[in-house]
């Protein structure tokens, strides 16, 4: 239970709502899973955390905007898909010695987060990202 703690602190956001992702049977052209996604307007609990960790869908898509228009984190959704290169992003990233870690989509793409110790105003990360 404790890293699903840490986990949970790390991607702190908005408690009162959350995003779900359901894969359809369809795919488009460029290969990816079609999905439909929505907002529930329930608290998020560790059951939900839970069982995304474990891979189950749905999918639990945490906001990461609080109450107070703040966050700790934000990501970049790369949709590219075909051959996308990651290592020649990571190595791009680090050459400019941006704080940025890079994880690989369940489509292929890429999602590039940016995490902050404090709060800060969601204008404010999305500028930075």
């Amino acid at each position: 239970m404790v890293e699903l703690d840490k986990f949970i602190k790390i991607f702190e956001g908005l408690t009162s709502a959350y995003g779900q992702t359901v894969k359809t049977d369809q795919f488009s052209e460029k290969g990816k899973h079609k999905t439909k996604s929505f907002t529930i307007s329930n608290p998020v609990t560790k059951k939900l955390w839970r069982e995304h960790l474990e891979g189950k869908d749905p999918a639990l898509g945490i906001v990461p905007i609080n109450k107070e228009n703040k966050c700790k984190w934000g990501c970049i959704d790369i949709d590219s898909y075909a051959g996308f290169d990651h290592k020649q992003l990571i190595n791009k990233i680090q050459k400019l010695n941006l704080p940025l870690i890079v994880f690989r989509s369940k489509s292929g793409g890429a999602h590039v987060f940016l995490f902050t110790s404090d709060y800060v105003s969601a204008a404010l990360m999305q500028d930075k990202l």
